[in-house]
């Protein structure tokens, strides 16, 4: 409880769980919770951030509605990374490929890792899905679904799906 308000006073910040937030960091008004690790210089502002989560130096994620979750699986974004407001990154999915079944049984539930690599620019709104890969320096345009494959490296991604330009 000592170490919530702490973070609380000194973040502005729901913060729980095994998070692991290094010196010269810059958190507002968000939720982080789950498994946690957050590098020297990165900038997280209006952002949820739930569960097992890697962000390396020099990234920011900006909201407000910026979502990053994961259930089983990792998400991993790397250095100099921009996270434009309104922007999904979501481990976990359905299988479209089975014959549909109703919303209440859920289907077959599909997870994958989520790796950013370094340079990467994810615009206004962009979502990604499990299994994505984007690889260094690449852009996204905003409103960009990026579905489970790999991206880059020096592209450009926008649309949806998104494709190169």
């Amino acid at each position: 409880m000592f170490r919530f308000l702490i973070n609380f006073i000194k973040y502005r910040s729901i913060i729980l769980g095994n998070v692991k937030i290094s010196p010269n960091v810059f958190i507002r008004y968000s939720i982080i919770k789950g498994e946690v690790n957050i590098n020297t210089g990165v900038s997280i502002f209006r952002a949820n951030l739930v569960g097992r989560i890697s962000i390396d130096e020099n990234s920011s994620v900006v909201g407000p509605f910026t979502y990053v979750h994961s259930v089983d699986k990792n998400v991993k974004i790397g250095k100099r990374c921009a996270i434009a407001p309104q922007t999904t990154i979501i481990t976990s999915g359905h299988n479209r490929h089975l014959k549909p079944k109703s919303f209440s049984s859920g289907g077959e539930k599909t997870e994958g890792s989520i790796v950013i690599e370094d340079d990467v620019w994810l615009g206004a709104g962009s979502i990604l899905v499990g299994n994505c890969h984007i690889k260094n320096n690449v852009s996204v345009g905003a409103g960009a679904v990026l579905l489970g494959r790999a991206y880059g490296p020096d592209k450009f991604y926008s649309g949806v799906p998104a494709v190169e330009k």
